[in-house]
């Protein structure tokens, strides 16, 4: 399988391959929009926290429980009413959290091995 060119040749490769049905303009379009994702999240790394006008909440049902999904510049999620409460009981503790550990912010998603943590989402 030739490349598509040759900045983009090893990427079209492991699509064309993992996805042997897809036509060249369709890999190159996956790529362009990964590329795009990625920028997205440096951006959103380099800026800290998203403000919270870009976050939105939505109120569901969930097997018969309600349940909050917060979606904004990130990857949603969703918590129960359980885990909710809990937050509100301990809220100071929170943010005292999210103050003493605002430096790692700046380090989400460079470069770091994937942790078995890392892409759970309550």
């Amino acid at each position: 399988m030739p490349p598509l060119d040759n900045q983009k040749g090893v990427d079209a490769t492991i699509i064309r391959l993992l996805n042997p049905g897809m036509s060249i303009p369709d890999i190159q379009r996956r790529i362009e929009a990964l590329e795009k994702e990625n920028q997205r999240l440096k951006d959103i790394v380099a800026g800290g926290l998203p403000k919270p006008k870009e976050i939105t909440t939505h109120v569901d049902m969930f097997k018969g429980h309600p349940v909050i999904t917060f979606s904004g510049p990130f990857r949603p999620f969703t918590i129960g009413l359980r885990k909710a409460s809990v937050i509100l009981l301990k809220i100071d503790a929170v943010k005292h959290f999210v103050e003493n550990n605002k430096s790692h912010l700046a380090n989400v998603g460079q470069d770091e091995p994937d942790s078995p943590t890392s892409s759970f989402t309550s």
